[in-house]
């Protein structure tokens, strides 16, 4: 795996599609890739007005004391203003992630990701998990890949963490 690093992010607004899914019974492994596919390939998040760039970003956020979560996939706007029917607001503050670069061939990758990040990486260190979701960015270098040669070119996309120190 890509070294891993902290960065600030500046705040972000994201307007998407969601999907409610669940870890029970692999359930998000079925739903997750399906729905992502479909997003891109009926590029259902052009259309959004005030589209800050082309990057999307897949947000996991997660519910305490519950398998279940919401799977968003969207795109960062310029404002709140004029969210379309069938289509979610995430508010995204100024704050710390740790990242990590990622090849992505499948969902495996990213689960790997972020269970280096969060089991592996985040207990030894002077952090800990902020309540914000956790996200995947892709940009152009991931869909300059992607479009061209699918996973076998190896694109590539970032894992991003929120994380606060446990000193504060």
């Amino acid at each position: 795996m890509n070294e891993l690093k902290i960065v600030r992010r500046e705040e972000m607004k994201v307007v998407g599609k969601c999907l409610h899914t669940s870890f029970l019974k692999g359930q998000s492994k079925k739903d997750i890739p399906d729905f992502f596919h479909n997003i891109l390939e009926q590029k259902k998040l052009e259309g959004i007005p005030g589209r800050k760039n082309n990057n999307q970003l897949c947000i996991f956020r997660f519910k305490r004391d519950t398998p279940e979560f919401d799977y968003i996939m969207g795109t960062e706007v310029i404002s709140s203003d004029n969210i379309p029917e069938n289509m979610e607001f995430v508010y995204f503050p100024e704050i710390e992630y740790v990242s990590l670069k990622i090849i992505k061939r499948g969902h495996e990758d990213v689960g790997r990701a972020f269970k280096h990040i969060i089991e592996g990486w985040l207990p030894k260190s002077e952090y800990e998990m902020a309540n914000i979701p956790g996200f995947i960015y892709y940009d152009q270098e991931f869909f300059s890949v992607f479009y061209k040669d699918g996973y076998a070119g190896n694109p590539s996309a970032t894992v991003y963490v929120p994380i606060i120190s446990k000193n504060k």
